[in-house]
């Protein structure tokens, strides 16, 4: 077997390769940590976020509107299975999954009122536990933008593709983050003020305030409409369109009107 000996100092290493093999697995840490975090984050603010989503929203009903009778569903970052509501009426095979067992129970208790045709798993979107080729559709609302790093990211749109049948569907929506109103509301300009050279611009936290007044930052990463659409063409997505979508779940153009960065793509 070969062992690698990793330098600790700057000053010791002998080739870029070494240099970016030390780096690789320094983001693999830090990764696997906040995803770790996110989980146990949503864990903590589960029956708070129930509450302050427990009825769908209307850019959730919109981009549900073209999934058909009978069609295989997987929804990732699935919460509380409130997206159930609307696609239980058209018989749809669904399959949630989420990172927070609590949202989990949660979800299975909502569920369960409503019809019997689902399914509900833990796990996070970088590792897919689903067999090749055996969703209709793929939705990810409000999810992606918790994964960190770009080889995750690209693991995650990968695994999205994987799980898809040919001419499959996915819509991925992400919070946007360079409106006025995210920069004053979540104090973007001044964590950026004081964030330390070495750390990625993208890389921000956005506080959820629970009843025990504990604040939880959650990590989120600041992807852009050029970034998102450039993430899923390179694993092999076509017909992909990335747009600003506003509380309705409608196209716009103007940046201030928007509250997410919307994508739809086919396998």
């Amino acid at each position: 077997m070969v062992s690698i000996v990793i330098p600790t100092e700057l000053s010791e290493w002998r080739n870029p390769f070494q240099f970016h093999l030390f780096i690789f697995f320094m983001d693999l840490k830090s990764a696997k940590e906040i995803i770790a975090k996110t989980a146990r984050d949503y864990d903590t603010i589960a029956k708070e976020w129930d509450l302050s989503r427990n009825a769908l929203r209307p850019y959730q009903i919109k981009l549900a509107e073209k999934i058909k009778f009978k069609e295989k569903v997987l929804d990732i970052g699935c919460g509380n299975g409130v997206l159930y509501d609307v696609l239980a009426r058209k018989s749809i095979e669904y399959t949630g999954l989420d990172i927070s067992k609590k949202l989990l129970v949660i979800a299975e208790k909502r569920l369960k009122k409503i019809g019997d045709c689902y399914h509900l798993t833990n796990g996070d979107i970088s590792r897919l536990p689903f067999q090749e080729k055996i969703f209709d559709w793929v939705l990810a609302l409000a999810v992606l933008h918790h994964v960190p790093k770009d080889f995750l990211q690209k693991r995650a749109a990968r695994g999205i593709y994987r799980v898809l049948k040919p001419g499959g569907r996915a819509i991925v929506s992400v919070w946007n983050l360079y409106t006025d109103y995210a920069g004053k509301k979540f104090k973007i300009d001044e964590q950026l003020k004081k964030m330390p050279a070495w750390r990625s611009k993208k890389d921000l936290l956005i506080p959820w305030m629970v009843s025990s007044k504990k604040n939880i930052q959650r990590y989120f990463y600041r992807f852009d409409k050029k970034e998102l659409a450039y993430l899923f063409k390179r694993v092999g997505f076509k017909n992909i369109k990335v747009f600003y979508g506003d509380a309705e779940g409608n196209k716009t153009d103007s940046l201030e009107k928007s509250y997410n960065i919307i994508l739809k793509a086919q396998k």
